[in-house]
């Protein structure tokens, strides 16, 4: 379990109100495992803050997936005769996964309130751009 980093008073007003919405969804759930990680206030560029938990030290140990990305020139080609077009951006679209069961603890973060860990895939995670990709055929 790594440290839990120090956050001023309005910073930890934010941590709590995600972590609030993110059991109220049924996202995470309380922890009592041994894996444990810092939280981190990004501050995006429209001001608003994204909450997230800095997984460097599990990524760093972790076995990266492979999944053949598809190739533009091809997936270009291939709506070479479409007339339609539409776009989806899937809203929180990492917490549309389901974690396995297994894998839950090992996502767990550090709160002054307590550990919770991650029930729907975080942000952060090194191979969960690659399972959105794979989840998305």
């Amino acid at each position: 379990m790594l440290k839990r980093r120090r956050q001023a008073q309005s910073e930890d007003a934010v941590i709590e109100t995600n972590v609030r919405k993110m059991l109220a969804a049924g996202v995470i759930k309380e922890g009592d495992g041994a894996w444990g990680f810092p939280v981190v206030l990004v501050k995006k560029k429209d001001g608003e803050v994204r909450f997230c938990v800095d997984y460097r030290a599990l990524n760093k140990v972790t076995r990266k997936d492979v999944y053949p990305l598809p190739r533009i020139d091809e997936t270009l080609e291939a709506l070479g005769g479409a007339l339609l077009f539409s776009t989806l951006d899937l809203k929180a679209g990492y917490w549309q996964i389901k974690m396995a069961a297994k894998d839950q603890e090992k996502t767990a973060f550090t709160t002054k309130q307590g550990l919770y860990e991650f029930v729907r895939m975080p942000f952060g995670l090194t191979n969960a751009p690659l399972d959105i990709s794979a989840h998305d055929e």
